[in-house]
């Protein structure tokens, strides 16, 4: 189980978000999602992915699949004890 929320939470860290095309809010927002994320704050991480939503309908599909991603992470309670300082994950066990 460890391992598959170790590679879980590796793609949700790492996933690109450079394909969605957002104005200036948009940055934003990537800044604010990537600290919930480095926090392991899936639940912040999951509303800032909702604004996502509204302001690039054209991602829609894209956003919701990362953020049925995150809801996996939120209802499992996730927590990664070893995770780095600087964010980053441990590497996962295969």
């Amino acid at each position: 189980m460890k391992g598959k929320v170790l590679n879980l939470v590796g793609f949700i860290i790492f996933v690109s978000l450079n394909w969605m095309a957002l104005p200036s809010l948009g940055q934003d927002l990537k800044a604010e999602l990537s600290n919930a994320v480095c926090h392991q704050n899936w639940g912040e991480a999951i509303e800032v992915i909702d604004r996502m939503s509204t302001i690039s309908p054209q991602s829609a599909s894209r956003l919701q699949d990362y953020r049925d991603r995150l809801v996996t992470l939120q209802d499992s309670e996730a927590r990664v004890p070893e995770w780095q300082e600087d964010c980053s994950p441990p590497t996962p066990l295969n």
